[in-house]
């Protein structure tokens, strides 16, 4: 491990976000891009569903998120303009905004496998809703109560830093195994419906037909698990600690600053591979290659 006595590792996690964090947010931003326009394009297909539309807000949010940062990080190559504060609160309101949406999107899929009502099915996404307004709230009363500076990101040091620890950990800790348990529940649900529906008249069909949804449910689990608990580690373990002197720190804040920013690549992916016909309409309009 270097001496960390008489070196500063700030620049080395401002480096790393430039040349690694950023190009994967401009990525992220093109590929949600082309995924609007498609999805707008040819709405009369791709917007049958009030899934469809979950769908798009998820990747709206992501859209915005990659494309702001992208461009608040090269515009700092020319001057500093974004204050810390303000880079702060957009980016929690920003994963609030992702989680709510991804917690909306599991509650919605478990309501068609489990073929609820409409009204079941609203009155579950208005209370999400309401809960993640109430958490959005909390973000910004903590903003307006942190102590009023001038600095600005003179540097990619804290480019991609979220709201202290007291006001999102234990919201983020419990969401994320809500999710999980949600797309557990709804495996489960699955099974109990294809053994209803298939158990007297193609037996045979059960097996793979569950193995293909416990993928699809195991994917967006741990892609919500592996994106997003690095960037709690380094809230609970380095909070305080000055990434200047603390080597260790520097390393774990540069692992959690890739996993945030990969995820606006990832979750593109996924809602490309698990809605089929928005990767149809990309082919169709020319984004992707015929093959």
């Amino acid at each position: 491990m270097p001496d960390n006595t008489n070196q500063s590792f700030a620049p080395m996690v401002a480096n790393f976000n430039y040349y690694v964090c950023l190009p994967i947010y401009t990525i992220g931003a093109t590929l949600s891009g082309c995924i609007l326009i498609t999805t707008i394009r040819a709405r009369t297909h791709t917007l049958q569903l009030r899934l469809d539309w979950i769908v798009l807000a998820l990747t709206f949010v992501f859209f915005i998120w990659a494309l702001v940062s992208s461009i608040r990080g090269y515009a700092e190559l020319s001057r500093a303009f974004f204050s810390v504060n303000g880079s702060t609160v957009f980016t929690s309101l920003c994963i609030v905004l992702i989680f709510g949406i991804n917690m909306a999107l599991c509650v919605e899929r478990y309501h068609m496998v489990a073929r609820s009502s409409r009204e079941e099915s609203t009155n579950g996404l208005i209370g999400i809703g309401f809960t993640f307004f109430l958490f959005s709230i909390m973000i910004l009363f903590a903003f307006f109560t942190l102590p009023a500076t001038n600095e600005v990101e003179a540097e990619l040091i804290n480019f991609f830093s979220v709201m202290q620890p007291f006001v999102l950990i234990p919201f983020w800790l419990i969401l994320i195994l809500m999710t999980c348990a949600i797309y557990c529940a709804t495996y489960l649900k699955s099974i109990q419906v294809l053994k209803e529906s298939l158990g007297s008249k193609r037996p045979e069909l059960i097996p793979a037909l569950s193995r293909k949804i416990f993928w699809s449910s195991f994917v967006m689990g741990m892609s919500v698990l592996i994106t997003y608990i690095p960037m709690f580690t380094v809230m609970l373990v380095d909070s305080g600690r000055d990434l200047d002197q603390d080597y260790g720190a520097a390393i774990r804040m540069m692992i959690a600053n890739f996993f945030l920013a990969i995820d606006v690549i990832a979750t593109p992916i996924l809602v490309l591979y698990f809605r089929p016909k928005m990767f149809l309409a990309l082919k169709r309009l020319g984004f992707l290659d015929e093959e």
